[in-house]
């Protein structure tokens, strides 16, 4: 669906459920916020089948997760997935990338960092079993960027490649105003990322907010009564 198909179902619930009148402003408000909650639960699946992974070796279904496989996540959250993006080291620290939100993988010279915890760092650089090297370097993340080891000191060069969530783009609803009405404008209008899959599920989240509780079947009856009325 395009955003001015998901704003006019939206609009429809809202004034069958008698909501009033949702404003173009109002509605790209609460758009941004229901894409980000969206993102926000499908993140916290992602980090904690790493979580899973990192403890196990291998992608397992972990108690409290919602969907039944790691591959509906991924699918989910594709749009925003950025891959092998370089990072530019300044200041002391490999800097995080536009929009960054979430690490997924790292490589130093095409071989896979281990992101470590603070808590842990010194421990591994003093490690005899298993230090920091060129075939193992690790990573911590800081708040200017990412600090990285593959020795007893930190990397000052190298190609440093990052994979990482990035945070979804504001979906926008434009329109030009015909005689004090809002008419839609594809031209400057700015869609959801998330694919067709999620759209009832951001549907549903927008009219919470508006305080309207619906469940995902009743939005297919909702929509045929719009085919019907061309609202």
């Amino acid at each position: 669906m395009t955003i001015d198909e998901i704003y006019r179902s939206v609009r429809v619930i809202a004034n069958k459920e008698q909501r009033g009148f949702l404003k173009p402003s109002e509605f790209n408000l609460l758009a941004d916020q229901a894409q980000m909650e969206l993102f926000t639960q499908r993140y916290n699946n992602v980090k904690e089948y790493q979580t899973v992974k990192a403890k196990t070796g291998a992608y397992t279904i972990a108690p409290g997760v919602s969907y039944a496989s790691s591959q509906k996540v991924v699918d989910d959250l594709r749009p925003f997935i950025n891959y092998r993006t370089a990072l530019a080291y300044a200041n002391g620290f490999w800097g995080y990338p536009e929009r960054y939100l979430h690490a997924l993988s790292m490589t130093y010279n095409g071989v896979e960092v281990e992101f470590v915890g603070e808590d842990r760092l010194v421990k591994r650089l003093n490690s005899s079993i298993v230090p920091p090297s060129a075939d193992h370097p690790i990573a911590i993340q800081a708040d200017g960027g990412f600090v990285i080891y593959a020795s007893g000191s930190d990397l000052t060069s190298g190609i440093i490649q990052l994979t990482f969530l990035d945070r979804p783009t504001r979906p926008f609803w434009a329109f030009t105003e015909v005689s004090g009405n809002p008419i839609y404008n594809p031209t400057n209008s700015v869609n959801f990322q998330f694919g067709e899959q999620t759209h009832n599920e951001l549907i549903i989240k927008i009219l919470n907010y508006l305080g309207v509780h619906i469940r995902d079947k009743d939005i297919y009856t909702y929509s045929t009564t719009q085919e019907q009325t061309g609202v």
